[in-house]
């Protein structure tokens, strides 16, 4: 018999979570960490994301502006933790004030010390600038964790929690709290609604099971509007998306971000057809079923198609386009501009 030890178990467990479909319990393995650490740290890099980031999920009482954040090095953090990728630290331009956001998908109940050996290095590197006065004046550090396992995070969030209790000392207790994001704390609808990049990332971690990923990914899809949003969310789906979901899946989610780009780069007029085009699908079809006739959805496409290709041709779009769009035939487009001709020779 092969036996493994208890540290072995709590290594596999970190690289699995459990997750429920119907009666039956499936084991979704999570792909590479440090592939989900990047997808945080290549988002929050970005000085528009880290402003949403802490205006929609850290409380602070003064909104954040874009224009007022600066990205800082973290070389300067101890070496123990110096190979980590998901640390990311900004300061405001016009205070010494800085926003430390650490990523991580399992608990670690040492962060209190961590985040005060972080700390203490920030300080440090603020008091090596600043030697203008006699009487030291030190930073403000707003630490905070971004966690995104499935584990309910147990962890004390404040370092005098950990440190000795006993009264007559309580008053040198260190109160050095960071900030907790847990996305089990949100729903996917309140984190779609905030619309950001970082709040997609927190979508993606939380599902538990391929079809929650495939039917979230394709929300997201829906609400991108930013062009460079687009392309980093196509980035996500090929680096941490693809291993969960397929390579073939992952292709038919980046065809339909390139199919919405399109959609956006459409005139007008290409856009009023595909709506009365899928208007005309819809209730072409709602009328076949009534009517247990499948003509009845090829005539209501019919009609509408109809229409939209005249009003297209008439405000001078291009035959070729027109037919790519629509899906009808060259016969049917020489029928329809002979439609035309006969009515305004009427």
């Amino acid at each position: 018999m092969n036996y493994i030890t208890y540290q072995d178990y709590l290594k596999w467990t970190k690289s699995v979570g459990l997750a429920e479909e119907s009666e039956h319990y499936q084991l979704i393995e999570k792909s590479d960490d440090k592939k989900h650490d990047k997808m945080f740290r290549s988002i929050l890099t970005r000085e528009e994301e880290m402003a949403k980031f802490l205006n929609q999920f850290v409380f602070l009482k003064d909104e954040i502006c874009l224009r007022n954040l600066m990205q800082c090095h973290t070389d300067f953090v101890t070496g123990k933790y110096r190979s980590k990728q998901s640390d990311i630290l900004y300061r405001l331009k016009d205070k010494a004030i800085y926003f430390l956001v650490e990523h991580q998908s399992t608990v670690d109940y040492n962060m209190p010390k961590r985040m005060l050996e972080y700390i203490t290095q920030i300080v440090r590197m603020e008091s090596m600038v600043e030697k203008n006065s006699f009487r030291s004046i030190y930073p403000i550090i707003v630490p905070i964790v971004l966690y995104t396992g499935f584990r309910k995070w147990n962890a004390e969030t404040n370092f005098a929690s950990n440190q000795l209790q006993i009264d007559s000392y309580k008053e040198y207790r260190m109160n050095l709290k960071y900030n907790l994001v847990a996305i089990q704390n949100y729903s996917y609808e309140e984190l779609l609604e905030k619309r950001s990049l970082v709040a997609s990332g927190m979508i993606i971690e939380k599902c538990k099971t391929t079809k929650e990923l495939e039917e979230q990914i394709y929300k997201i899809i829906e609400i991108m509007t930013n062009e460079e949003e687009k392309e980093k969310l196509e980035e996500i789906i090929i680096n941490v998306v693809a291993p969960n979901v397929g390579e073939k899946k992952a292709i038919e989610m980046i065809e339909e971000i390139n199919k919405k780009k399109e959609v956006e780069q459409m005139s007008p007029v290409q856009k009023m057809f595909l709506e009365l085009k899928q208007k005309a699908i819809t209730e072409g079809r709602a009328e076949g079923r009534a009517e247990g006739r499948a003509e009845g959805r090829a005539e209501g496409r019919t009609e509408t198609v109809t229409k939209a290709v005249k009003n297209m041709l008439k405000y001078g779009e291009q035959e070729e386009k027109i037919i790519r769009y629509t899906g009808i035939t060259k016969q049917e487009m020489e029928e329809i501009k002979k439609e035309i001709q006969n009515e305004q020779s009427v």
